[in-house]
């Protein structure tokens, strides 16, 4: 709604006083007595229901929505019922002139103070998301709420209650003659001021709220996911630099092992042990051919010979060449070479290089940068979303599609008129002050439908589910 000069905020010149006036039945009467009835049962259900419910109070957000309940109940309980008369009675006002000081109040400062609730809630919302750790910490408590939510009405009637004041007792006319209005012909700039800065600058920040939110959004999100690429590309960089070096040494640890292996082969196959095999095998095939038939004559020679020569140059020349230098060359060799510089380069190095590298750098790198980034990130940030995901910036979305809806129509007559005073068209202007007035029954249907906790009590004592 507005002030203006040559006409009234909701009737015009037509409406003196005429008590001989019978009453009859319009649309705009009839959409006054449904918008009175669904706004009354509406922001009364819901402002008891955030009496009543204790979990809704403690929530600091909720004190805007009770500001706005409480201007919404003071325009319906005041304004509405006169509207109802008004209308009924072809917009005449038939109340005389203390009703119309009320009426005044409530069409100025009680509108105005609920436009600048919407607004409260859009800049309540923008703070959220320009900066949200001073908001959080603002808001731990309902204090900083109840505080903005009082300067909305001091705000309010500072700027219109000189006006009000000075219309009640100098400039208003006769309501026997004029009706129900407030002259400003005296008060021009003051009536340009309370236009754009009550009823204009609310609309104007409601609609430019969404997109600066948006924007804002963006921008960190993108900032988030540019920090994050940021510390996943040295991550994976540094490990396959990591597995580069291991790889290639592993490859030449087997390298090594298998020259060891063929030097102990080859030093094997040039060992005596393998003549002497061969010839003592063939003495053992001509020992069992001529032992039957020597046995009597060779037995004591090879008693007393053969025996102790076998022994002194088989067993101990075995025993003293074979065994010993097989045992010195390959057993020491095979061990000095293969078992100590195996165990000394190959496992130890590929133990000390491999896995302590892939534990040091791939696990630790893994734990820190998956499981803490895992567990301080995305579980804190889903219990953070699941337990603050009330759906406010949905409650803004609706509330801002409703006030263009409902509010421009009204502002952008009462814009022309500031510039033709005698701009009047009836069908434009009983729609805009019905699509105005209609607003008050749609915040708590708002309320209800975008926030889960309020729509979740309202339930349950409704249909005593507690």
């Amino acid at each position: 709604m507005s002030l203006n000069s040559s006409n009234n905020v909701t009737f015009q010149d037509q409406s003196a006083v005429d008590t001989n006036s019978t009453v009859s039945w319009t649309v705009a009467s009839v959409f006054s007595i449904v918008t009175f009835t669904i706004g009354l049962l509406g922001n009364a259900v819901l402002l008891l229901l955030f009496i009543a419910d204790r979990a809704l109070r403690a929530q600091p957000f909720n004190v805007y929505l009770v500001n706005l309940l409480l201007a919404n109940l003071g325009v319906i309980l005041i304004q509405y019922p006169m509207d109802i008369i008004t209308n009924l009675h072809s917009s005449q006002w038939v109340l005389g002139e203390p009703a119309c000081t009320a009426y005044m109040y409530a069409v100025f400062i009680l509108e105005a103070a609920s436009e600048n609730a919407h607004q409260l809630i859009a800049l309540n919302r923008i703070w959220a998301a320009v900066s949200p750790v001073s908001y959080r910490s603002a808001h731990a408590s309902a204090r900083t709420a109840v505080v903005l939510s009082a300067g909305v009405w001091v705000y309010v009637h500072v700027v219109m209650g000189p006006g009000w004041i000075g219309d009640a007792l100098y400039y208003r006319l006769p309501v026997t003659t004029n009706g129900c209005q407030m002259n400003l012909d005296g008060m021009p700039i003051y009536g340009w001021i309370v236009q754009l800065f009550i009823y204009e600058l609310p609309l104007l920040t409601m609609i430019a709220a969404f997109p600066i939110i948006l924007c804002v959004k963006t921008v960190r999100r993108r900032a988030r996911l540019k920090k994050r690429s940021a510390r996943i590309r040295p991550a994976s960089e540094s490990q396959s630099m990591a597995v580069q070096p291991v790889a290639s040494h592993i490859t030449d640890n087997r390298n090594i092992r298998s020259s060891r292996y063929a030097a102990s082969d080859a030093l094997a196959s040039r060992s005596p042990l393998a003549p002497r095999a061969g010839s003592h095998a063939a003495a053992s095939k001509a020992e069992s051919q001529l032992a039957p038939q020597a046995e009597s004559q060779l037995a004591p020679r090879a008693g007393s010979q053969m025996a102790p020569r076998a022994e002194s140059q088989l067993a101990p020349r075995a025993g003293s060449q074979l065994a010993p230098q097989a045992e010195s060359q390959l057993a020491p060799q095979a061990e000095s070479q293969l078992a100590p510089r195996a165990g000394s380069q190959l496992a130890p190095r590929a133990e000390s290089q491999l896995a302590p590298r892939a534990e040091s750098q791939l696990a630790p790198r893994a734990e820190s940068q998956l499981a803490p980034r895992a567990g301080s990130q995305l579980a804190p940030r889903a219990g953070l979303l699941s337990r603050r995901k009330s759906h406010r910036y949905l409650l803004l979305a609706m509330l801002i599609a409703s006030v263009v809806v409902c509010w421009t129509p009204i502002d952008v007559y009462y814009r022309i008129l500031m510039f033709y005073p005698n701009f009047y068209i009836p069908e434009f202007y009983q729609t805009a002050t019905i699509l105005f007035s209609f607003q008050t029954a749609l915040d708590p249907i708002a309320f209800t439908f975008a926030l889960d906790n309020v729509r979740a009590s309202l339930v349950q004592r409704l249909f005593f589910l507690r």
